[in-house]
């Protein structure tokens, strides 16, 4: 094994763990699968560049993310491996082979398991067909950032770099209240009420 694939599978992992929280999150919520058919590799269609709406771009590049972390939170293995390209996707598909489909899916979803939440950043746009996004995970007593680069292809927007930013302490653990519950705010003595 390399010097780097195992910063590699960490980065890979990482990511794949943040699924596993949007998924759940969404489930909870009842609102079903947020991924539009648009994003989805059997619907592509030849990349726009940055023509036409933005808006639209920015939705469908974050919906692949996200659909290659519903994959990965399913543990579904090609449906994973499908959302990224180039050199990205050759190091995925070695990861895979290396380790097996059947423990790599594992892998994935036993890694969702710690994230408590996601927030993607971004996307800033770096040509015609590529963004870099900032994907933040959050665990109990840490976040995590990546930073995503996507290319729009003719299969649509695929993951093709991926790259640890490091990870810093919560002031506070995830779940914990921001401030301390008060049974009387200060101030707010209870006196009886007086009259003029």
């Amino acid at each position: 094994m390399s010097q780097a694939l195992p910063r590699i599978l960490a980065g890979v992992a990482v990511v794949l763990v943040a699924g596993y929280f949007l998924i759940s999150s969404r489930s909870k919520q009842g609102s079903g699968p947020s991924v539009p058919a648009s994003a989805s590799p059997a619907s592509a269609t030849p990349a726009p560049g940055f023509s036409g709406n933005p808006d639209d771009r920015v939705e469908a590049a974050k919906a692949a993310v996200h659909a290659m972390l519903d994959a990965a939170q399913k543990g579904e293995v090609q449906e994973y491996v499908r959302w990224f390209a180039g050199e990205q996707g050759r190091q995925v598909r070695a990861l895979v082979s290396e380790r097996g489909e059947k423990a790599f899916g594992e892998g994935l979803r036993r890694t969702n398991a710690e994230i408590k939440g996601i927030v993607l950043h971004g996307p800033e746009p770096l040509s015609r067909s590529w963004i870099r996004m900032k994907c933040e995970l959050l665990f109990i007593d840490h976040n995590e950032m990546q930073e995503l680069t996507l290319e729009d292809s003719r299969s649509g927007w695929r993951i093709i770099g991926l790259k640890p930013m490091g990870s810093f302490q919560m002031v506070r653990p995830y779940g914990s209240l921001a401030y301390p519950v008060l049974e009387t705010p200060p101030g707010a003595e209870q006196t009886p009420a007086q009259t003029p």
